[in-house]
């Protein structure tokens, strides 16, 4: 892909107001083409908003929106059919036909694009394949699980071959298993060309797929940064997670909390009681002293820096 760090959409000093209420206040965004590109945001801050201006649903009340094509900047007054065919949509709440199958889902949507036939059957094999879903081709979408049914509106977002696929929480609602599924689908949209935009609560999703991500807070934007170099942002601390038999944690936070332990944070990740501090390794003594004083015998226990998700997370703590 050439020049894959120039911007295939561009927001200068976008406003927009709900009512009474600024969803977004003074929006500048250069998302480059070919990344994968995440919003991320809590419910109601307004992702869902600034993605609905991307693909010209919506108008700013100020400022410009432009989608790139090559050297010209397009804009929806004036080349909304040719930014329409960039673009493709998937949102948060599959918007599929429910008492058609998933062939005649992608057949329907490609007759709203125009495509002819031709095209129009090629494309629907070649998207079946893409997104695993030739097993349920002709079974009714009612049919399907939740993760299928986003497989297939994924699907219809793409049988026009767009250059720009917009995702609306594409994780939301989905076990494991399923969002495994759609973070391998998209990875491989990803690679064949086509640039990502989505909009996520999820600061896990966002990590683990996205090469840049955004954070949106006070109808602003923080950032953007790259993901590789969002590491370098939490500047140091290590943190130690930790698993004891008794698992009485708030104990030991307390104690650790009220020590000179150089505790920054503590909190639970699934099983795992997890500690950060700038000196792990007076952290990690005062641990092993703080399960002895309480009566707790430590299970498991390992050490390492933040991974990404706590690098964002850091990041947006910053802004509060």
């Amino acid at each position: 892909m050439s020049n894959s760090s120039a911007p295939i959409v561009e927001l200068r000093s976008v406003s927009k107001s709900l009512g009474e209420r600024t969803v977004l206040k003074g929006v500048s965004l250069n998302i480059p083409k070919g990344s994968i590109f995440g919003i991320i945001g809590e419910n109601g801050s307004g992702k869902s908003t600034l993605l609905e201006l991307m693909i010209g649903c919506t108008s700013p009340d100020h400022g410009s929106v432009h989608i790139m094509r090559g050297s010209q900047r397009l804009t929806y007054d004036k080349h909304p059919k040719a930014i329409l065919d960039m673009c493709g949509f998937s949102p948060q709440r599959p918007s599929l036909c429910d008492d058609l199958t998933v062939r005649e889902n992608l057949a329907y949507f490609g007759r709203l694009w125009n495509l002819d036939e031709e095209t129009l059957k090629k494309n629907i094999t070649t998207v079946m394949v893409i997104c695993t879903l030739e097993p349920w081709a002709d079974m009714p979408v009612l049919a399907l699980s939740a993760g299928i049914r986003k497989r297939a509106d994924i699907g219809c977002a793409l049988i026009h071959n767009p250059a720009v696929l917009f995702l609306d929480d594409p994780m939301s609602g989905l076990d494991k298993k399923e969002a495994g599924r759609i973070f391998g689908l998209l990875s491989h949209i990803s690679k064949a060309g086509v640039t990502i935009i989505l909009a996520t609560s999820s600061i896990d999703d966002a990590s683990n797929l996205c090469t840049r991500v955004a954070l949106l807070r006070d109808a602003t934007i923080i950032g953007p940064f790259h993901v590789n170099d969002l590491l370098k942002r939490a500047d140091g601390p290590k943190e130690i997670m930790l698993q004891t038999r008794e698992g009485k944690y708030q104990d030991i936070a307390g104690i650790l909390y009220t020590s000179k332990a150089g505790l920054l944070r503590a909190g639970m990740r699934g099983p795992w009681f997890v500690t950060q501090a700038n000196d792990a390794s007076a952290l990690l003594h005062h641990l092993l002293h703080v399960c002895k004083q309480t009566g707790q015998t430590i299970v498991a226990i390992q050490m390492d820096r933040p991974s990404v998700r706590d690098a964002i997370r850091a990041v947006y703590e910053v802004q509060r």
